[in-house]
């Protein structure tokens, strides 16, 4: 898990560097995307006490589980955030607009399942709703990856129509 945490969280910073390419350097979405591959890697490399979310005898958490939850936090709001300032930006450009309302659909659902998951009315089965609404926002932006390796040159938005 750690390695996987790790490993998702430096390609997503990688690939916010690369949205940057693509996008006005005014955009908040290569910055949200960035800022969540960091916040991934802080929560992989900071492990929780233990493996559920709550639970008896759970008091006196450590400070590394708590640098955990802050860190997936973090995480959780730019992955959700990102592929919707993206999706609004990718709608003003023709070569990008077949990807936009996808990507806010998925963005959207993984909002949703998050809100279901942090309700806990799904419970037993929390950890797979947590891990739907991260699949959901990660596929959002696996879309927007597939699209740029499928362009034949960047393109960059300029200022006035973002």
């Amino acid at each position: 898990m750690i390695a996987g945490f790790v490993v998702l969280g430096a390609c997503s910073a990688g690939f916010g560097a690369a949205l940057r390419t693509v996008v006005t350097r005014r955009s908040a979405g290569p910055w949200l995307v960035a800022a969540g591959g960091v916040a991934a890697v802080a929560a992989g490399a900071f492990q929780r006490d233990h493996m559920l979310l709550t639970g008896p005898g759970f008091a006196g958490e450590s400070w590394h589980n708590q640098v955990h939850d802050v860190a997936s936090a973090v995480a959780y709001a730019a992955m959700l955030a990102a592929p919707l300032v993206l999706a609004r930006q990718f709608r003003a450009d023709p070569r990008w607009a077949v990807i936009a309302r996808p990507v806010q659909v998925l963005a959207l659902a993984s909002a949703a399942a998050m809100a279901v998951f942090v309700s806990r009315v799904a419970e037993p089965s929390n950890g797979t709703v947590q891990r739907t609404a991260v699949t959901l926002a990660l596929a959002a932006e696996a879309l927007a990856a597939a699209r740029i390796l499928t362009q034949e040159s960047p393109v960059v938005l300029p200022p006035e129509q973002v």
